[in-house]
């Protein structure tokens, strides 16, 4: 077990695969808005909030949508970031999405962010630790399960 896989454990909560109980619920889309603030600054761009997402175990996503796949004058499209954070709805933890190489601009800025994240109290799970499979205290709904939809993926 490495320490990762620790935090994965502690955050886990039985019985409650979307939510965790309303007392252990770790941020909200207000605290998240003033963060975003400091992102854009960061990143020298508005980027992106998706606000509705639903059926997850993940509350949000903040990053700069591929313009190649969504249409910002239609706002139709698919959700694909160039690069993002996704922010789980347990224990204030995070990962980082990407499709795609990065920049080194890009990959530095999202170094600064990591950093910024940390000083807010959130967590960063690498994803290739949310790759494992799931082995939790729930029982797991499907064959294969892993860490990432555990805590970052629709249900």
């Amino acid at each position: 077990m490495n320490e990762y896989h620790e935090i994965l454990i502690q955050c886990d909560q039985k019985n409650h695969w979307e939510f965790p109980p309303s007392s252990a619920i770790g941020t909200d889309f207000k605290e998240l808005e003033q963060i975003k603030i400091s992102l854009d600054k960061i990143f020298e761009i508005t980027l992106d909030f998706d606000r509705n997402v639903q059926d997850a175990s993940f509350m949000t996503d903040i990053g700069e949508l591929n313009e190649k796949y969504y249409n910002r004058e239609t706002g139709t499209g698919a959700i694909i970031y160039k690069y993002g954070f996704r922010f789980s709805n347990f224990g204030r933890l995070y990962s980082i999405v990407e499709n795609g190489k990065s920049e080194l601009e890009i990959t530095n800025k999202i170094e600064k962010a990591k950093k910024l994240l940390k000083q807010e109290g959130f967590v960063f799970i690498p994803k290739e630790h949310l790759e494992f499979e799931y082995d939790g205290v729930n029982e797991p709904f499907e064959k294969g399960l892993t860490w990432w939809t555990r805590y970052f993926d629709y249900l």
